[in-house]
């Protein structure tokens, strides 16, 4: 009959094949456009784990095994972490959460963007940077402006040279007119 240890082991040895597979997928998904930054999910999560259980060096979770019942337990249960279905060590959890991020930005801000814009925006750390103003909200006001009037601020650069010089009521009174839009967010972030 076979001891619980050996039972575990073969548990183990199981998903952590399928969880080393996974991060191979993952190292190679890296590539790809709007999936560089995956290794910054769970990922990230499973080396600090592997690391953790087998040393500095390590980078897969199909290793020496612990020699006692709880140490296996520990070890599966840190492997069945990282191959929950939802999270972001798959293409399509990542893409979900993107989704759902970019679902908050519009909720939140009104800036529409695609999941892959939204992509950028993390990877490239732009996302880190605005929320690192104390106006943050008013930029993410702002920049949906900008993406909703594109095609009119693309014409007006078109046409720069063409554009007169309106006189400072007109420039004063739409000043103001997006302020008094904008004036509860102002006030929440201590600009008004």
């Amino acid at each position: 009959m076979e001891s619980k240890y050996d039972q575990l082991l073969r548990e183990y040895r199981k998903l952590a094949k399928r969880a080393d597979q996974r991060l191979v997928r993952l190292e190679k998904l890296s590539t790809q456009e709007n999936f560089r930054s995956v290794k910054k999910f769970a990922y990230a999560r499973a080396i600090h784990d592997i690391k953790t259980w087998s040393g500095e060096g390590a980078t897969r979770f199909n290793t020496k095994p612990p020699k006692t019942i709880q140490g296996l337990k520990a070890k599966i249960a840190d492997i069945e972490h990282f191959l929950e279905p939802g999270n972001t060590s798959t293409k399509t959890g990542i893409k979900q959460m993107y989704i759902k991020r970019q679902k908050t930005i519009l909720k939140e801000y009104g800036l529409n963007m695609t999941w892959q814009e939204a992509a950028i925006m993390f990877e490239q750390g732009i996302w880190d940077k605005i929320d690192g103003y104390k106006a943050s909200k008013t930029i993410m006001i702002a920049l949906g402006e900008i993406k909703k009037n594109a095609d009119e601020i693309k014409a007006l650069k078109k046409n720069v040279d063409k554009v007169q010089i309106v006189e400072d009521k007109v420039v004063d009174k739409r000043i103001k007119k997006l302020l008094s839009d904008h004036k509860k967010d102002l006030k929440k972030i201590g600009i008004l």
